[in-house]
């Protein structure tokens, strides 16, 4: 059987006015009145076509006043009250008009809400999250902080201005009942809808599905923020999709040896990265495809569990050893890598590391593997004694040692100014940024083949203007006798680049890096020169280096040469 909403609600109505002339018999207000204390003796007839008729507007306004006004006001208000409630109960009256105070308030809580998480994002930035990839979150929030502020501004302006003191509450509320009629009225006069399929019958409360009784958390936005993202309605769950293009021709003139030049893609680096669970616990997933095979680069969680102070990171990452490491490969300056980085030991591994992010002061303390995330075979070969010829006969490619040997690396910085510390070129510009820093490592000689190591290395980075220099030196001791504390210097090495950007969009570059052996004559310089062009930031951009390196072969020094053009694309 068909079941009209209207007549339940119609009935509903009726039933709990039924004491009160408030509803005549063809649905239409009554005319209520302040001096109106007892209701019409005979009811109102059918009008073929009603129309709502508007309430009287309160006894200050409505007239004269009579003697029984008290006495009418008193039943006015419970008849009011009764009118409310059975059309509230029925869905058809609406919330109460908003007062001015009420709006206020909201818009108030609302640029709360909005402060609330520009701290939140502030504080995933001082935490490692790119600035560049809330830059535009930060940009909206503060458009409308602004646009609130103006509208409590202007509610402010138009109370003080205002000439006529603000509509009464009865007077609001009558007002509500009256529009809340009229959409009734309107209603029963629509035409029935068709009865040509049988209505659908309501689904019991018992049978609801899995999603509704145990929601999960819903989808909030989608979009493209230097790469795609889709997160939910609370943040507590995302996902970025990012990653990294290279193409680039190289050509290298070698003394006494075959010049080589060649197409090349070194990196080819897709990844995933965002939030689960909630905004503490971050993860990031990065493999390389670029060198002829399937390589993972990077892969941890992070949990945050004091803003600024502490957070804790799990997986393959990179040693926290040099500034110049640290700084993503997207990010950098020059299109080869500088000459330190594998004289210091600096490379990704397997580990636990503890940190506080990227705040004014820094910190980071982690153990490692020490054995970088890179494969290596260990196997069984037969030779052939005939032929010379190996075969091997079992093995397999890891990268984790058969005896620990932790490596522990521990690194402090200090950052002033707001600057970006792990980014060479100024791209983002402004006044006087610096970033220092100083990082230790420690090997021990814990499988007692004398092989232990202790590095060392100082850094500096200033940004102004346009202009930015990286400085770092370098320090390696080496196991000289059967104790851990037996040691002889290694090598000390130092490097030194600077650039600086025009017309924010071309940066000339300039780089000397030095690895000095101890005792050995096999000393390396590297001098390079090059030229950034930048069509959108690190986004794309176009890369090229001419380098001299030096070594010494016997008692003269070789020369090499090296051009590098490179067309550099990351999301």
């Amino acid at each position: 059987m068909t079941i009209n909403r209207f007549a339940l609600v119609s009935a509903a109505a009726a039933c709990a006015l039924s004491t009160t002339p408030a509803l005549g018999q063809d649905g239409s207000p009554p005319d209520v009145s302040p001096t109106q204390a007892e209701p019409p003796a005979a009811k109102p007839k059918l009008a073929p076509k009603p129309k709502p008729r508007p309430l009287a507007v309160p006894a200050a306004t409505a007239g004269p006043a009579k003697a029984a006004e008290p006495a009418a006001a008193s039943d006015e208000a419970k008849r009011l009250e009764r009118i409310e409630r059975a059309l509230g109960d029925s869905g058809i009256l609406a919330s109460s008009p908003e007062t001015s105070v009420e709006q206020q308030n909201r818009l108030k809580t609302q640029l709360a809400q909005l402060e609330e998480q520009r701290r939140s994002l502030e504080a995933a930035i001082r935490g490692g999250l790119d600035a560049e990839s809330v830059k535009a979150a930060l940009t909206e929030l503060q458009r409308k902080s602004e646009a609130l502020t103006r509208s409590l501004a202007q509610l402010d302006a138009e109370q003080t201005a205002q000439a006529q003191p603000l509509k009464s509450p009865l007077a609001l509320r009558l007002e509500a009942v009256e529009a809340a009629i009229a959409r009734l009225e309107q209603a029963h006069a629509q035409p029935a809808p068709t009865t040509a399929e049988p209505a659908a019958t309501p689904r019991p409360a018992t049978t609801q599905s899995a999603a509704s009784a145990s929601p999960g958390p819903s989808l909030g936005h989608a979009g493209w923020k230097d790469g795609f993202f889709v997160e939910s309605a609370d943040a507590n769950y995302s996902l970025r999709i990012f990653g990294l293009l290279d193409f680039k021709f190289a050509y290298q003139s070698v003394l006494g040896d075959v010049d080589e030049f060649a197409f090349s893609a070194p990196f080819a680096r897709f990844g995933l990265k965002g939030n689960l669970f909630s905004k503490s616990f971050k993860y990031l997933f990065l493999a390389e495809l670029g060198k002829g095979s399937a390589q993972l680069q990077y892969y941890y969680g992070d949990y945050t569990l004091v803003p600024d102070y502490f957070a804790v990171r799990v997986g393959q990452q990179q040693r926290p050893f040099s500034r110049l490491y640290l700084v993503p490969i997207g990010k950098g300056q020059f299109v080869s890598a500088n000459p330190t980085l594998k004289a210091f030991g600096d490379a990704t591994d397997l580990g636990l590391e503890l940190h506080n992010g990227q705040p004014t002061f820094e910190y980071t303390v982690g153990m490692f593997n020490g054995t970088t995330s890179k494969s290596t075979f260990t196997g069984n070969a037969v030779v052939d004694p005939l032929t010379g010829k190996g075969s091997v006969q079992g093995g397999a490619f890891a990268n984790v040692p058969k005896r620990f040997q932790p490596a522990f690396v521990a690194r402090v910085g200090f950052n002033h100014g707001g600057i970006e510390p792990y980014t060479e070129s100024d791209l983002e510009g402004g006044g006087f940024r610096a970033a220092v820093g100083a990082a230790g490592y420690m090997a021990f000689d814990l499988d007692d083949d004398k092989a232990s190591s202790l590095r060392g290395t100082v850094d500096a980075l200033i940004k102004c203007r346009g202009f930015s220099t990286n400085l770092a030196v370098y320090a390696a001791s080496k196991q000289s006798g059967a104790a851990f504390g037996d040691r002889a210097l290694e090598a000390t090495g130092l490097s030194v680049q600077a650039g600086y950007l025009v017309a924010a969009r071309v940066e000339p570059v300039v780089r000397y890096a030095a690895v000095l052996p101890k005792g050995a004559h096999n000393d390396l310089h590297d001098l390079t020169a090059g030229a950034n062009v930048y069509f959108f930031k690190h986004a794309l951009k176009w890369q090229n280096d001419f380098g001299i390196r030096m070594l010494p072969q016997g008692a003269q020094t070789a020369r090499s040469y090296l051009y590098e053009s490179q067309l550099q694309f990351t999301f």
